[in-house]
């Protein structure tokens, strides 16, 4: 499985980590 690492804006990366749950996506978002 290949990995991707992004980049987003100050305090949004748990509204980026819904979004790619939504289309499927497996996240890693550290704490």
């Amino acid at each position: 499985m290949p990995w991707y690492a992004i980049q987003t804006k100050p305090n949004k990366e748990r509204s980026v980590q819904a979004a790619l749950d939504q289309l499927g996506f497996e996240v890693y978002c550290p704490d």
